[in-house]
């Protein structure tokens, strides 16, 4: 099923006006990507985006408010917000999930004979992971 994105731009500047109450910052709705600017950072990551995320660049905008902004820079397309991505990696395909069922197993067994500490239960909360020694 596609997504309707008729009318998703004006609802996000809409958004952002309301929230900021600021002309153009920093993280303000970039506009839309042409087709060969989508293209262009396609070919450099060695990729094809998901078609719905391409859509959203085509139709609704580069990201910017509360989206990580697509734009070409000196060296090329880059995410701004996001200097940690190996965008070498971008073409590597995800592991197939069921090579993971043990490793998730075992650490589901770590995670029942494990007293958690309270900080540890407010990092998962805050950021979704915490590392079992």
């Amino acid at each position: 099923m596609e997504t309707d994105w008729s009318g998703v731009r004006e609802r996000v500047l809409e958004a952002y006006g309301a929230r900021t109450g600021r002309g153009r910052s920093r993280d303000a709705p970039r506009p839309p990507l042409t087709e060969s600017q989508v293209r262009e950072a396609e070919e450099q990551f060695g990729i094809a985006f998901p078609s719905d995320y391409r859509r959203f660049l085509l139709r609704v905008g580069a990201g910017g408010f509360l989206v990580h902004a697509l734009h070409r820079g000196p060296d090329g397309w880059a995410w701004e917000g996001d200097p940690s991505t190996d965008r070498t990696r971008l073409a590597t395909p995800f592991p197939d999930p069921a090579s993971h069922r043990a490793l998730t197993e075992e650490l589901d067994l770590r995670w029942n004979d494990t007293e958690v500490e309270p900080h540890l239960l407010d990092a998962l909360a805050r950021r979704g992971c915490v590392v079992l020694r």
